[in-house]
């Protein structure tokens, strides 16, 4: 092959390589902050006549998720905002039960003045910061369909076990992490030594038996 060929055909690879650098797709990026942002407000919208339960969405829950669960989790009229919105529901209720703060009757008071109460609540809910909160990590799935029927079905029993008054934590504050995860094949709760945090961690490729009731017992350890 003459020089002039090879220089040519360099020329035509290199050619071709910067075309699939142009034509390709740019990888998806975003910003879990913003992502969260957008499900804050997702969370008002859907509880529209009170501020509380997005102010609990936004200062005492966190969330770590791929572009894809992120999807399934914003999506309008999908599971995502109900779970969320239930999930902020159980841990005011909770709260309540352990005499922190009723955040609906504050929120509420004045006759219905939810407004001009909002400061208060706020400042209630920044109190509860040191004493409970949820972080869902879903940052190693794609966001199939059954991924997400998982994620969304572990997090609401979660949420129900903290507000039906049969959970004692022994410090009584609770800060619970949940994994959804496809490394793994089963449930694992582990509960720090101070008994305050709670890690569940859950597969996200096949629904193992009587999950429910393992991380219900996990979370009484």
């Amino acid at each position: 092959m003459s020089s002039r060929i090879r220089s040519r055909l360099r020329f035509a690879l290199v050619s071709l390589a910067l075309l699939f650098l142009i034509c390709a797709e740019p990888a998806a990026v975003f910003s879990q902050e913003e992502k969260k942002s957008e499900l804050v407000d997702a969370v008002r919208e859907y509880k529209i006549n009170s501020w509380w339960q997005s102010l609990i969405t936004d200062r005492l829950m966190s969330f770590k998720l791929s572009a894809g669960i992120w999807s399934k989790m914003l999506e309008k009229d999908g599971w995502g905002v109900k779970t969320t919105s239930n999930m902020a529901d159980e841990i005011g209720e909770y709260a309540k039960q352990q005499g922190w703060a009723d955040l609906e009757a504050v929120e509420s008071a004045n006759n219905n003045d939810r407004n001009n109460n909002k400061p208060q609540v706020e400042q209630l809910v920044d109190g509860l910061k040191n004493k409970i909160s949820f972080t869902l990590d879903a940052s190693a799935l794609k966001g199939s369909d059954s991924e997400w029927d998982l994620v969304h079905r572990y997090m609401g029993t979660i949420g129900q076990y903290l507000s039906d008054g049969s959970w004692k934590p022994k410090q009584k504050v609770a800060f619970i992490t949940l994994v959804v995860s496809p490394a793994v094949k089963d449930i694992a709760v582990v509960v720090s030594n101070d008994g305050r945090d709670y890690k569940v961690t859950a597969p996200a490729e096949i629904e193992p038996a009587e999950w429910d009731s393992k991380i219900l017992k996990g979370l009484k350890k």
